[in-house]
């Protein structure tokens, strides 16, 4: 993690910003509660992560239409922009760990 952060310096995003945008822009969105389990944090956890998210302009929760207790979490247009420019550090610090 020590490495992706140091990638990510300067980005205004860290490393557990940088895989949960990643899992909302390739599974499209999700609920908070799914993306807390995907990235096996607890939900109090995701939704301050989330609310910085949507602060800095990455996501919009959407509410659910069969239930408003439910909050989808879907990328904006700026997610995908900063995604292009950070996407691949995940590959770069893979291949510095062999």
């Amino acid at each position: 993690m020590q490495t992706m952060e140091k990638k990510l310096k300067g980005t205004g995003m860290n490393a557990i910003q940088y895989l949960s945008l990643g899992q909302l822009l390739s599974l499209g969105s999700l609920t908070q509660s799914r993306l807390a389990e995907i990235q096996n944090i607890t939900l109090a956890t995701m939704t301050r992560l989330v609310d910085r998210m949507e602060r800095d302009g990455w996501v919009v929760r959407d509410v659910d239409t069969k239930d408003a207790r439910v909050k989808h979490v879907v990328p904006t247009k700026k997610a995908e922009e900063i995604w292009k420019k950070v996407s691949h550090f995940g590959k770069d610090v893979l291949e510095q760990a062999y």
